[in-house]
């Protein structure tokens, strides 16, 4: 067995036991508040702009997002592939992490700039850039999370990791959401759901914009040391013949089979959830801006109080069942107030 040598550290900073600093834990998750900035933007507020603001059909918006997401599924394990094979003075991870943040906040802008355009050209420029954005995610998202398993060889530091960067994520989220409803659609004049002013938007996609640039940067910047000193426990590069080979090995598993239509179904679930919840509160609960972001924040509030339970939960109980109740407990309780 190998010793483990004790990092240095300043005094003014405090470290785990384990020698990553809480600092690094801190900055590692900073970059998934990016993550979370773009998923309020794509997921609560993008089928609502195009159909009830721009006015393109249901249909359209929602084809060009269905592409978007079809894309965004191929270029993943892509993505992974290029990451692992990178070698470079900055690591395998980071020069995606410095590449990405820029043209996401580019196609956040002109998601939510669209230019005058017949119903074609505006499902064209809806895919188009839908597909921009979440390739950029991808561009930095990917990487990210391998980063985080290369940042520790300690599994207990690793979930904690995973904490970090869960937590950071939907702290994004919410940021935008007070943007949205408390500073960029309240009070617009002539309009009383702010969330219909077309003008409010292009300036609400910069500031998104610019809170992913920085939050991503930062994160980089802030883990960049941490990540050339683990590069030598970095894992092997995989061929990507290997991936798509053990992809459809993988797919010949009853259980992993199984996984992933749980994991289809909730997603599927969440999707419509998300992207529909504007149009609920604005004309089904008919609720005011200032009023909607309580039952956004409530909702994200829950995410993050279930964060420390999880763990505890799979090892009183069966993993499997636990997931299962959740997933179902989550769709039951989410419709009952529709009910």
């Amino acid at each position: 067995m190998t010793a483990r040598v004790p990092s240095v550290r300043s005094s003014s900073r405090p470290a785990t036991p384990s020698g990553l600093s809480l600092r690094t834990r801190a900055l590692y998750g900073l970059g998934e508040a990016g993550e979370g900035v773009k998923t309020a933007a794509l997921e609560t507020f993008l089928f609502f702009y195009y159909v009830q603001v721009v006015g393109l059909s249901g249909t359209l918006a929602g084809l060009a997002l269905f592409v978007a997401l079809l894309f965004d599924g191929i270029t993943d394990p892509l993505v992974g592939v290029w990451s692992d094979r990178t070698c470079t003075r900055l690591g395998r991870r980071h020069p995606y992490l410095y590449a990405a943040p820029i043209p996401l906040a580019l196609a956040l802008f002109a998601l939510f700039s669209p230019p005058d355009l017949p119903p074609i050209g505006l499902f064209l420029w809806l895919a188009s850039f839908a597909i921009a954005a979440r390739f950029a995610m991808t561009l930095y998202f990917v990487p990210h999370m391998a980063l985080g398993a290369e940042l520790s060889q300690d599994f207990e530091e690793r979930v904690a990791i995973g904490g970090w960067r869960t937590l950071f994520g939907y702290l994004g989220r919410i940021l935008a959401l007070f943007l949205a409803f408390s500073v960029f659609f309240a009070h617009r004049p002539g309009f009383a759901n702010g969330q219909l002013d077309p003008a409010a938007y292009p300036g609400f996609a910069l500031a998104l914009g610019v809170l992913v640039v920085l939050f991503v940067i930062t994160s980089a910047l802030g883990t960049q040391r941490a990540a050339l000193r683990k590069a030598a426990h970095a894992a092997p590069r995989v061929a990507s013949a290997g991936v798509w080979r053990i992809l459809r090995q993988a797919a010949t598993v009853r259980s992993i089979r199984a996984l992933w239509i749980a994991l289809l179904i909730m997603y599927l679930y969440n999707g419509v959830q998300f992207a529909l919840a504007l149009h609920m509160n604005t004309y089904f609960w008919r609720l005011a801006p200032q009023q909607m972001q309580f039952i956004f924040y409530a909702t994200t509030v829950g995410f993050i109080c279930g964060i420390p339970l999880a763990r505890p939960f799979a090892n009183r109980w069966d993993k499997k069942a636990v997931y299962i109740a959740g997933v179902a407990g989550s769709c039951i309780v989410g419709s009952l107030p529709t009910l």
